[in-house]
């Protein structure tokens, strides 16, 4: 990190023309409490949001307006500036001793938003091209809370996501085919999944959950909530699926699409196979299926190869369902 030095006196202030800017890269905390977030640099602009003191920026550039010099800056999402007076330059041994990590979010600009009944938000799209996104908490001031169907659908250039702590919900198919989505940073605060949100992205391997987030865990390519539905498989080139005992249900479109997966070996206590569980799994051909099931949706191998055999035990729910759903099965 290289720290630049910018005039301070008030002389060396003086000798700085009115639009003269330097590009820069500094981190900057803020030593005042409530300081304001301006749409320029100017004490007459628009006020965008009050920042606590000790905030961490990242100052972009620097520029003379009203007497002040100005960082530009982005707080949650949102570009603006701040006067230097307000601040102290800080280098990047400062920010580890301090326990500090600043964060840069992606530009509010990059999301389509729509505003809930209790006045967060939900995002609906993003328009962006960047491969690795930071969503900003707050988007012009209000909570971003929710992350909403298809939202990222098809962003084939996205890597990485991180979600803020702020988000409770993601709903069903929010990163639909992402098919170079490597790594997903989950919240804190995260209390309900939809569907697979992640159904497409053969490249996922990497889930991370915050310690607190008890509820939720990813176990050998599964990602698991309650400890018994398997919400989704996410290992790359895997052609075998191993779900962990304990679980007891393969949640609606869990293994949606993992096209190279040929064998999944469910445990004995296994219950019930959701909406198209194995939706397009064209490589699958055999799968045992437990005593123990006693529901099976009935498109759940909807697209799979015909090849595919269920190996059953006699009299069950399985063979069964087998039978009236013109399943090829075997009595094992």
């Amino acid at each position: 990190l290289t720290l630049t030095p910018i005039p301070t006196s008030a002389s060396a202030r003086a000798s700085m023309s009115f639009d003269q800017s330097e590009t820069m890269s500094v981190y900057v905390k803020l030593i005042k409490n409530y300081v304001n977030l301006r749409s320029g640099p100017s004490m007459s602009a628009k006020r965008l949001a009050l920042m606590p003191v000790d905030t961490v920026l990242l100052a972009k550039s620097k520029q003379f307006n009203d007497n002040y010099i100005w960082y530009e800056v982005n707080y949650n999402g949102q570009n603006g500036y701040v006067r230097e007076d307000v601040t102290i330059e800080i280098g990047l041994e400062e920010l580890k001793s301090l326990n500090l990590i600043p964060v840069t979010y992606t530009d509010a600009s990059a999301f389509e938003t729509k505003e809930l009944d209790d006045g967060t938000l939900c995002i609906v799209a993003y328009i962006g091209t960047d491969t690795i996104v930071r969503i900003p908490p707050q988007i012009n001031g209000k909570t971003v809370r929710i992350i909403g169907r298809c939202a990222f659908e098809g962003c084939r250039s996205l890597e990485e996501i991180t979600l803020p702590d702020s988000v409770t919900d993601i709903e069903e198919y929010s990163f639909f085919d992402c098919t170079s989505l490597k790594q997903v940073n989950l919240p804190r605060q995260l209390s309900a999944i939809g569907s697979n949100p992640f159904e497409g992205c053969e490249n996922l391997s990497t889930i991370t959950i915050p310690e607190n987030l008890e509820w939720i865990t990813f176990k050998n390519g599964c990602l698991i909530a309650s400890g018994y539905v398997l919400i989704g498989y996410f290992k790359p080139g895997s052609i075998t699926a191993i779900v962990p005992d304990g679980v007891t249900a393969i949640g609606d479109r869990a293994f949606s699409l993992c096209t190279l997966l040929e064998k999944s070996v469910l445990p004995n206590d296994m219950i019930e196979i959701g909406d198209h569980a194995f939706f397009g799994c064209v490589s699958l051909k055999e799968i045992v299926l437990p005593d123990s099931v006693t529901s099976i949706e009935h498109d759940a191998f909807d697209a799979c190869s015909s090849d595919l055999v269920l190996h059953v035990a006699q009299d069950s729910y399985a063979e069964q369902w087998a039978r009236e759903n013109d399943m090829n099965y075997e009595i094992r």
